[in-house]
């Protein structure tokens, strides 16, 4: 199999001061972190490590509210270390806001050392390092929408689109409701948040029996149920991503790319790289895992929404709404197994939300106990410069889907 390294590469890193720019050389960047949390957060965590003058720094910490990162990036793929690159392709192009951590190491006592011996017109020859969190203010504002809403005669799908689009959310990958019904009256009570809006038709009516996955990605939105499979993609997209992990960790160093078809991607990876878990335990000890549904009629009022004893997952079906019930068995079952794969030099793109990745072992009794189907739970990668281009090293978590 022919091995495709994946290198980065920095095109374009502005900072952007209300009409102040201020152009960064590549060399500036000492990591860039990405961290997507799907089943926790519902946006990115970006963290940008620079090494820039205190002149720049005071004027990030003076001016948050106009301050912003313009970075544009392409990938490059490599046949083996030695050759040329064989295809270019943009990344990230991407003008985002800033706010700096205060646990930036020492940059509070480095700049306030720094200021009481130099002055205003000798603080670009002195440089510091500060971390940057970068996050898109726009989509995070349009999430604010009021919303207060009876319909009738509609469906499921129709009140999710109607929400993003009330909320001017653009480019929304959105699996097909589960929920094929049709609604003489559905209310939606009072919220100032199209998250909350959407966590209500959950609970209230059932959008997909499992729970949804709403994640606001830096170009796109993915509202998508947890199955596993690939049911909501651009067009274009490769949909399905294969695992394959082998049985020994000869090349640990190293992960082997390949495209197998135009419709899926095929990661190499070494069985050393794999950490495998289970809170099957855990959840038979303490959460349970058998659930009892409490209807309408035989519900104290008295009782938690969700309710742990005896080994059962007790809950309150307020609504009537088996969807509910339908996204608990499937929350369970998902946590029975869970594998850590660490990667490097690999396609970032094959590992999103929305894909169908498939797992396969190379050895017969791993293949049998822990091959299939998993949905992604959180995907971290990070760019380390290596001198021109950068290095791409990440981690996932996937969880185990039954089908």
């Amino acid at each position: 199999m022919e091995k495709e390294i994946y290198k980065y590469k920095i095109n374009e890193l502005n900072i952007l001061i209300g009409k102040k720019v201020i152009t960064l050389a590549p060399e500036n960047i000492l990591e860039l972190e990405f961290n997507y949390d799907y089943d926790k957060y519902f946006f990115p965590i970006i963290r940008l490590s620079l090494n820039t003058s205190l002149d720049t720094i005071y004027s990030l910490r003076e001016n948050p509210d106009i301050s912003k990162v313009h970075l544009e990036m392409s990938y490059y793929i490599y046949k083996s270390e030695e050759s040329n690159f064989d295809y270019e392709e943009e990344f990230i192009n991407l003008t985002l806001n800033t706010f700096i951590s205060d646990l930036t190491p020492e940059l509070q006592r480095h700049l306030n050392k720094i200021s009481r011996e130099v002055s205003n017109d000798e603080l670009n020859d002195f440089q510091s390092i500060i971390d940057l969190y970068l996050f898109d203010y726009n989509t995070i504002n349009k999430t604010r929408t009021i919303v207060n809403e009876i319909f009738s005669e509609v469906n499921i799908q129709t009140v999710v689109s109607y929400l993003f689009n009330k909320a001017n959310i653009k480019n929304v990958l959105a699996s097909p409701s589960s929920n094929t019904n049709i609604y003489n009256q559905l209310i939606i009570p009072p919220t100032d948040s199209i998250i909350d809006a959407l966590e209500n038709v959950q609970n209230m009516y059932g959008i997909f029996d499992t729970t949804p996955t709403l994640f606001f990605d830096i170009n796109k939105t993915y509202f998508i149920d947890k199955s596993g499979k690939c049911n909501a993609n651009l067009y274009g997209e490769k949909t399905k991503t294969t695992l394959s992990i082998s049985k020994d960790d000869k090349d640990d160093s190293m992960v082997t790319f390949t495209n197998t078809n135009k419709y899926a991607y095929e990661i190499n990876v070494g069985i050393n790289s794999i950490f495998m878990d289970s809170n099957s335990i855990f959840l038979d000890l303490i959460r349970g895992n058998k659930i009892k549904c409490l209807e309408n009629e035989t519900v104290d009022d008295f009782l938690p929404d969700t309710n742990y004893s005896n080994n059962q997952v007790i809950i309150k079906n307020q609504y009537g709404n088996k969807f509910a019930i339908n996204s608990e068995k499937k929350a369970i079952e998902d946590n029975q197994l869970i594998l850590y794969i660490a990667l490097r030099d690999y396609n970032i793109l094959s590992l999103t939300p929305n894909k169908e990745i498939c797992v396969r072992f190379d050895d017969t009794e791993y293949q049998e106990a822990y091959g299939g189907y998993y949905r992604l739970s959180s995907h971290t990668y990070t760019f380390n410069k290596e001198g021109t281009t950068f290095r791409s090293s990440g981690a996932i978590m996937l969880l185990k889907c039954k089908r």
